[in-house]
């Protein structure tokens, strides 16, 4: 092989391979912008996320208060005990993230459990124990079952230990990572145990807001964003590379 007919081989197969890439940046834009353009999924219909309705003591809606402190709300609905209880999944869906965090000012240890429902709509349960010893901390991460990747309404995903303080579990519905009202989104069962708790202990669980809209979500405008520039840069480069010809190491090297 002569090294015109090397370079003319060259440049094909770096052609080929930026076409290659250029395709693939137009399909995942495309697929992107597709998705942003389509209607929201439908909402989901979720359940109580406790297997014990009957152990919740205090209870507090989104948007409220939280526990008298100004400036600082709620955003879920806040459920509270005085003994261990069993957290279920309120919805079918695949478990996307686990995490335990130490909350600062009190030095308590918090699980947070994201279950994704689909593209739009995501659950997010966080498991404020009353754990604080490091026995109580090992015994509550042992009580915590998310080695199932995939769970159904109803599925136990955990048991909350009561230990020095009093657990609370924090219950998220987001709409495109942006929170909304649980209760508006649950069966009419779980309304109605939701009503019972908040009639038995004097708690809310409704509460008044703006339902947020999708472009107003980070998530969203970042998907939207990078479906464009993708497409962009594909459908330029696309154009700009095809139009070069095979030949064009050839008549560069005097072949």
């Amino acid at each position: 092989m002569s090294i015109n007919e090397a370079i003319a081989y060259y440049v094909s197969m770096s052609t080929d391979h930026v076409r290659g890439l250029l395709i693939a940046l137009l399909l995942i834009g495309a697929y992107l912008l597709a998705e942003c353009a389509l209607p929201d999924t439908a909402p989901p219909q979720l359940g109580f996320p406790i297997a014990e309705p009957e152990s919740v003591e205090q209870v507090l809606a989104q948007h409220t208060s939280y526990w008298g402190k100004l400036g600082t709300y709620e955003n879920g609905i806040d459920l509270a005990f005085s003994t261990n209880v069993t957290v279920i999944a309120p919805c079918n869906g695949s478990i996307i993230e686990y995490s335990q965090i130490i909350i600062p000012y009190s030095n308590n240890t918090m699980f947070s459990i994201t279950i994704s429902i689909d593209s739009v709509w995501t659950v997010k349960l966080i498991l404020k124990s009353g754990v604080n010893t490091p026995n109580e901390i090992e015994a509550q991460t042992r009580a915590i079952y998310v080695e199932q990747r995939v769970v159904t309404t109803g599925t136990e995903i955990a048991r909350l230990l009561c230990g020095t303080y009093k657990p609370h579990l924090y219950y998220v519905l987001l709409y495109y990572r942006m929170g909304v009202s649980p209760y508006d989104f649950s069966t009419p069962e779980a309304k109605a145990t939701l009503d019972d708790i908040a009639a038995r202990t004097s708690g809310t669980v409704r509460c008044s807001y703006d339902f947020p809209d999708r472009m107003d979500s980070p998530t969203y405008r970042l998907k939207l964003g990078i479906g464009f520039f993708f497409t962009a840069i594909a459908v330029v480069g696309i154009a700009c590379t095809f139009g070069l010809p095979r030949t064009w190491a050839f008549s560069r090297s005097g072949g």
